[in-house]
């Protein structure tokens, strides 16, 4: 079948790229007893060779594909997921220069609020002295973190940034090994946490205003 397919094989007249391979699309005749029969061939292999019989047309004649219509466009329009972004703000003002607020109910809140069954949460904290980040809830961890903080840059006055007239050089460094954002996977409309996951708020200059900011996003 493939002698004779390529002995009747016309020139090219179509060429394209389909998902990353260059196919050559050709127009073939077979001659029949009672009429010939025109094949649309797509040739990505020189081993293989794949006819389509196209019905109605005449040899050399390009197919086109027909428009969809208005019925269908909309079917397809509403078939598309739609995607949904929420943002809302945590505020917080703790009563110490240091601490650690398990922030987890709140995210979960915004999560169902936003209506999003799969996507992600982007938690932030909106300042160079705060961050986010997630954990075990146990006061016995939280307490070591905050040692290991504290080894790593303890307060003192010898900072360079205290040039600038600053005092809080140690809450910048903190901030930094924390970091200051996480991003929380949504499945099923809930937040994909391990069993033993939460997300926290660490504040490292605190006793005044500060901010979080979560956004939701997904389908």
């Amino acid at each position: 079948m493939e002698r004779v397919l390529r002995s009747v094989i016309s020139p090219p007249f179509y060429e394209t790229t389909v998902t990353g391979l260059w196919c050559t699309v050709y127009l073939v005749v077979i001659p029949s007893e009672t009429r010939d029969l025109q094949f649309l061939t797509i040739e990505s292999n020189p081993r293989f060779l794949v006819a389509f019989p196209l019905l109605g047309m005449t040899k050399g004649e390009v197919p086109k594909r027909s428009p969809a219509s208005p019925v269908q466009s909309s079917l397809n329009a509403s078939q598309e997921p739609e995607m949904k972004v929420l943002t809302e703000y945590l505020k917080f003002h703790t009563k110490t220069h240091r601490a650690y607020v398990h922030i987890t109910p709140q995210v979960e809140s915004a999560v169902k609020k936003s209506g999003v069954q799969e996507g992600m949460a982007l938690v932030s904290a909106m300042h160079i002295t705060a961050g986010i980040y997630v954990n075990d809830n146990e006061s016995g961890l939280i307490e070591d973190i905050d040692q290991w903080l504290e080894k790593l840059a303890p307060f003192n006055k010898n900072y360079q940034h205290h040039q600038t007239g600053e005092d809080n050089g140690d809450s910048h460094l903190k901030a930094l090994l924390i970091h200051h954002e996480v991003v929380v996977p949504i499945t099923a409309g809930n937040l994909d946490l391990g069993t033993w996951q939460r997300i926290f708020y660490a504040e490292f200059d605190g006793q005044r205003d500060k901010r979080v900011i979560v956004k939701v996003m997904g389908e």
